[in-house]
């Protein structure tokens, strides 16, 4: 009995290692120079070797083919090399393509500013499972919004069209920014409203989404709880006189 493998009949029982490992070895046999006579049972026979015009026709096609997919994977990387360092425009918030990378990735995290997320959402009215759902709807689409739209997969460019008329990416999406970055990052400090064009101060922006990103960011660096006690220290007050202004205490 023997089992097939690639182009090559092997007897049953052998590891797939070793039957990967012999195609190979057949393939790299069939390119040296002599190979003429190389022969290795199949199905369908010898796999018979190729001839010197034969081989360098397909390795010349083969180079070409490299070529072809190096040249459009450097296009593909200049396009993202770009699109990182451009701002791109979703639900109010303009912020690089790098930003929204950065902001998809610490929302998949169950780090503190997902776990802010879905507490905020929470306290608005949804269940635990709704919001667990939302914030991973919610790191997909700005993980989405990180690369160039030629690069973006169809189910991408789907989730991202649902999310331009979905009220909670309207509503959470700044606050989230807001958290990550901190105001003063977030357009240089005003957020434009696209509805109305105006543009919202440092000091009035999102005011019912306070500003935790100081405190977020020492979370992740705090070797110790962040309420711990601090015990201050203490200074014993020097003892009075015996007699204060002549008189005996």
């Amino acid at each position: 009995m023997a089992q097939s493998f690639g182009a090559v009949t092997l007897p049953l029982g052998i590891s797939f290692a070793k039957a990967a490992a012999t195609e190979a070895q057949a393939s790299l046999a069939l390119r040296l120079e002599g190979a003429e006579n190389f022969s290795l049972a199949g199905k369908g026979g010898a796999i018979g070797g190729k001839s010197r015009a034969e081989r360098e026709k397909d390795e010349a096609e083969e180079a070409l083919e490299l070529f072809a997919w190096t040249a459009e994977e450097a296009e593909r990387q200049r396009e993202r090399d770009e699109w990182s360092k451009a701002t791109h425009s979703f639900a109010g918030v303009n912020m690089t393509g790098a930003q929204w990378g950065e902001l998809g990735d610490e929302l998949r995290r169950d780090g503190p500013l997902r776990q802010w997320l879905i507490s905020r959402m929470v306290r608005d009215g949804k269940t635990n499972g709704q919001a667990t759902v939302k914030a991973d709807e919610m790191a997909d689409v700005f993980t989405a919004l990180s690369k160039p739209p030629t690069q973006r997969t169809p189910e991408e460019n789907a989730a991202i069209d649902r999310a331009k008329s979905d009220p909670d990416f309207q509503r959470y999406t700044s606050q989230a920014a807001v958290q990550k970055f901190g105001r003063s990052e977030i357009n240089g400090g005003g957020m434009r409203h696209e509805q109305d064009g105006s543009t919202t101060s440092r000091a009035e922006l999102f005011t019912t989404a306070p500003d935790l990103s100081s405190g977020y960011r020492a979370a992740l660096a705090a070797s110790e709880p962040l309420d711990a006690p601090k015990l201050a220290a203490t200074t014993t007050p020097a003892p009075l006189p015996a007699n204060s202004a002549g008189l005996d205490l």
